[in-house]
């Protein structure tokens, strides 16, 4: 009877058994998330920020750093994919495989594809880039070439490196990319990526510290993101809903 009900809940996303558009609720559309003002949120956040009420997790106990879920926002079924960690997670073999899974699912349905972004790049390990790693990641690129519906990425955390360019990338084809004001998109997190930027002013210098910062501000800000045409939008996260919302309407097919 569990199972029954839990294939019930999936079908009622999927377009193909008539779970495409559920009720739009016009006035909570248009609400703020009031929530995401302090800064201080996690996945689970966003995605209540995002999402009509009633989404479902899906796989929630493997790779718990990843939330892929089915819902609804502005009335219209999609699939998203939520990453959480304070720091930014780090892609490893298990986590990119739940998302190529998921994204394979989306393609299958046929469902628009939200990220919701807050990672970093792939994990420096020898043993992991020699076995599963990069061909997970290769699959994960591979499956979200083949989603047809509309692609939306948010970045509300960071998108480092690998994390940028698979997730928030506007050459992987996504149809609107945005960022919060606070968010951080670079080649490199903040540390290694200020050791590369200044490597001959650092040397020597007692003042590490201040080329981090200049390089936090400087290069991973998102606004330079904006300049050079990377993503869309820079938004504040208390609109965030009604960013997505907009970008699903006028894209979703």
């Amino acid at each position: 009877a569990e199972i029954s009900r839990y294939i019930s809940e999936i079908l009622g996303f999927i377009p193909a058994y008539g779970g495409s558009i559920g009720d739009f609720d016009e006035a909570a559309a248009n609400m703020a998330a009031a929530d995401l003002k302090s800064g201080e949120y996690d996945a689970y956040g966003i995605l209540n920020a995002v999402l009509d009420k009633g989404y479902l997790e899906i796989a929630k106990e493997y790779a718990p750093e990843i939330k892929c879920v089915l819902g609804r926002t502005g009335g219209i079924a999609c699939a998203a994919v939520a990453f959480d960690s304070g720091d930014g997670v780090v892609l490893n073999a298990k986590n990119l495989r739940k998302i190529s899974d998921f994204y394979n699912f989306a393609a299958s349905y046929d469902l628009p594809v939200i990220n919701l972004v807050n990672t970093l790049g792939l994990e420096q390990s020898l043993c992991e880039e020699s076995g599963d790693l990069i061909r997970n990641a290769a699959e994960a690129t591979y499956a979200l070439s083949f989603i047809e519906n509309a692609k939306i990425s948010v970045v509300y955390g960071k998108a480092v490196g690998a994390g940028y360019s698979l997730f928030a990338a506007k050459s992987m084809g996504y149809d609107f990319c945005a960022a919060f004001a606070d968010a951080k998109i670079a080649l490199f997190d903040a540390p290694v990526g200020s050791e590369v930027e200044f490597s001959g002013q650092i040397k020597g210098s007692e003042d590490r510290e201040k080329f981090l910062e200049i390089y936090a501000e400087e290069t991973s800000n998102p606004i330079h993101a904006a300049e050079g045409g990377f993503i869309d939008d820079i938004i504040e996260p208390e609109f965030v809903r009604q960013y997505v919302i907009s970008a699903l309407q006028m894209n979703v097919r």
